[in-house]
């Protein structure tokens, strides 16, 4: 499928997805209160930060899918690494679901705090979340073989079809408070059922085997491609990681901080500012198979070319997009919640956030680069530098300003890093390319 098709299909699928999420709000809280909404956020921020036992594994398999279709690598190599990457993504997903189980009971009893839903209850839901999460995760491995192989449009259909179950669906079951543990248990099925289907269309898109284990080939099947992407594996993982902590740090600090009802009203600010980066993956998730697809040497200067198209056209969206929504954030905020008190408690968080985030969305672009060609040791640093910036601000602000001291820190971080890593990056990776 061409590069315009692809970005007509993923800017459909993603408005689709975005408009449901953004209808799931107020219906939500037709349906319920900002307590169990609180808590559904709760879900969401732990299935993100099931990202950090991803240790590289599902970029890295991307990015052998991407050069399977461009023919960098043999249809052999791609499903030795297809092997061991699978069993070891199920072996860390299940323990990570293991612990959000045996943590449910802290988290329920010390850490969150609900006027509305019994503490035995958001046991109960957290126990039943623990499988949905790990399938949903696990789920990632085989959509990024997909979207490496290019089969954008197949990825945006399946997308869309799995949204409207998801968002809209289940929302009678939140009419009652003693259903809210059959919504949890109804995600948690769905997310197998969303698993069993990626994993038959990456198999069949790649002609690779399905992933099978031979215990008597164990160092084989597993140690062998598992070191031999050790190196690439581990600087994604870190960085990965960074970003994860970074972007659900303040998250969990204010899930500590303020109360269930509060802790919503952050969230919807929050989800409502991250559509601004949400218009730029379309663009990018197109662009990007085809620019890591070019890293033999001879194509450098194609790929380069390819880049600038694509900050350009990010740039060109996210920007007017983001402007207008912090222009018009308390409105928007009223209209999309008809909660007055969320928009007043949310409107300045919704400014912070969508500016940072318009500013995000141009420069993780550079970071593709880096993957294409394998040198990742600048993206290591400045994933450092970026998480240092953040963290020097993010308590101090949180404690003294709440919901609002996050948006700040959100900001001024992602502004610092355009203005002083961006550039240093456009050095290595594009020489003479840069304008100082």
């Amino acid at each position: 499928m061409s590069l315009r098709k692809n970005v007509l299909a993923n800017y459909l699928s993603q408005f689709y997805i975005t408009a449901l999420g953004f209808i799931a709000v107020p219906l939500y809280l037709h349906f319920t209160n900002a307590d169990t909404y609180g808590l559904i956020s709760i879900f969401s921020t732990i299935q993100a930060l099931f990202g950090l036992l991803d240790v590289g594994l599902s970029p890295t398999l991307a990015r052998d899918s991407a050069r399977l279709k461009s023919k960098n690598i043999s249809l052999a190599d791609f499903e030795r690494t297809l092997t061991a990457l699978s069993f070891l993504f199920t072996f860390v997903g299940a323990i990570g679901s293991l612990a959000v189980y045996l943590a449910a009971g802290p988290i329920a009893e010390h850490w969150l705090k609900s006027s509305q839903i019994p503490s035995d209850q958001i046991l109960l839901c957290l126990q039943i979340m623990s499988p949905g999460i790990f399938f949903r995760w696990q789920s990632g491995l085989y959509r990024g073989v997909i979207t490496g192989h290019e089969e954008l449009a197949w990825v945006s259909g399946t997308n869309s079809i799995v949204a409207t179950l998801r968002f809209i669906v289940p929302t009678p079951l939140l009419a009652h408070p003693s259903s809210l543990e059959w919504f949890f248990a109804y995600q948690s099925i769905l997310a197998l059922s969303e698993l069993i289907v990626l994993r038959s269309k990456a198999v069949a898109t790649t002609g690779a085997k399905k992933p099978s284990l031979k215990y008597s080939a164990f160092r084989e099947q597993i140690i062998t491609p598992i070191r031999e992407k050790a190196a690439l594996s581990a600087s994604l993982a870190f960085t990965s990681s960074l970003w994860i902590i970074v972007t659900q740090s303040d998250k969990i600090i204010l899930s500590g901080l303020l109360k269930l009802d509060e802790y919503a009203y952050f969230s919807q600010a929050a989800l409502a500012s991250s559509a601004i980066f949400m218009l730029s993956l379309p663009i990018s998730s197109s662009f990007i198979p085809k620019i890591i697809g070019l890293s033999n040497f001879e194509q450098r200067k194609d790929q380069i070319t390819l880049y600038r198209r694509l900050t350009s056209l990010v740039t060109a969206v996210v920007f007017p997009a983001a402007l207008t929504l912090a222009l018009c954030a308390q409105e928007i905020l009223h209209i999309w919640t008809r909660d007055p008190n969320a928009a007043q408690q949310g409107h300045f968080i919704l400014v912070m956030y969508a500016t940072g985030y318009a500013i995000l969305s141009t420069t993780s672009l550079a970071a593709h680069l880096q993957v294409a060609s394998g040198r990742m040791e600048l993206h290591v640093k400045g994933s450092l530098f970026y998480a240092a910036l953040f963290f020097i601000q993010l308590p101090t602000l949180t404690i003294n300003l709440g919901a609002n001291g996050a948006g700040i820190a959100w900001l001024t971080t992602n502004a610092l890093y355009l203005l002083v890593w961006i550039p240093l990056i456009h050095k290595r990776q594009m020489p003479g390319e840069h304008v100082d």
